[in-house]
């Protein structure tokens, strides 16, 4: 019997004209966030936290061309300002971590870094279709996420939020 159990990773970086505190609470609140991924996808929040901290859970269905599915996260990592991880609890991968670092860049500018590792189900297979296309979405989706980010913070400026809205 073969066993694979090699995780995949993928990171991305931007540089984003605002200070690490403004990023990260756009990060914090999870209606926000929603904003920036893809507009295919549609989150139905099931259960949130008042406030992101280490341990906090968030259950939610994402959506996609139709279809529907449960997913399970627990903040793993929570540093003001600094870093946000969350890993799967329960859902569609056998693995899933997501983190989000701000890292001073100059004067009111973040580097922010997103890396995700994750593991499929499904053997062989789950390998296969990593190999051949989902590796490539997964870094376009994060790749899209971060410009999203970079374009709602531009001509923002420090002391007002991004106009997310407009920025889809």
């Amino acid at each position: 019997m073969i066993v694979f159990k090699a995780m995949s990773y993928i990171q991305v970086s931007e540089v984003v004209a605002a200070r690490p505190a403004e990023i990260f609470r756009q990060f914090n609140d999870l209606a926000k966030v929603a904003h920036f991924f893809r507009p295919d996808l549609e989150f139905n929040w099931l259960s949130i936290p008042e406030r992101l901290e280490s341990g906090s859970e968030i259950r939610c269905e994402i959506s996609k061309w139709g279809v529907s599915t449960y997913v399970k996260y627990r903040v793993a990592e929570w540093r003001r300002n600094q870093c946000i991880c969350i890993k799967q609890v329960e859902g569609l991968f056998r693995k899933w971590s997501q983190t989000w670092r701000l890292d001073e860049h100059s004067v009111d500018h973040t580097l922010v870094t997103e890396s995700i590792e994750y593991q499929l189900p499904l053997g062989i297979l789950g390998h296969l279709a990593d190999d051949l296309f989902l590796r490539a979405e997964l870094e376009r989706q994060a790749e899209g996420r971060l410009l999203r980010l970079q374009a709602a913070f531009q001509g923002a400026g420090p002391a007002r939020e991004p106009d997310i809205a407009n920025n889809p």
